[in-house]
């Protein structure tokens, strides 16, 4: 009976040891993952939005929408300059939204 509750003591001691240790290393698991995901994060944040051709077009256009009325005062090609260039910004927008929505699935196809 003493070998009994001897062996019965020693499997629960080792069973509350492997739960320690099973909890020790899911804690750095976890730990070593928000660090990285923190580096990442970091790293992404560093890189701009837009390139500066984008910004350059987005900034051009802007400035054809309104200096358009005054280059070109009481003719049609200010009733199509600022729908033109709402479009075209719109169309940037887009391909910097797909290009951001790609970046987010690589980014997730890594932390998996």
């Amino acid at each position: 009976n003493n070998n009994n509750n001897n062996n019965n003591n020693n499997k629960k001691n080792n069973n509350s040891n492997n739960n320690k240790k099973d909890s020790n290393l899911i804690t750095l698991a976890l730990t070593t993952l928000e660090k990285d995901m923190s580096l990442l994060d970091n790293l992404a944040s560093l890189q701009p939005q837009l390139s500066g051709t984008e910004v350059s077009l987005l900034i051009g256009s802007v400035l054809a929408s309104g200096m358009g009325p005054i280059v070109f005062p009481g003719t049609s090609v200010t009733e199509v300059l600022a729908p033109a260039a709402a479009a075209f910004t719109a169309s940037i927008t887009i391909g910097s939204e797909y290009i951001g929505k790609v970046a987010v699935a690589d980014g997730k196809e890594i932390a998996a």
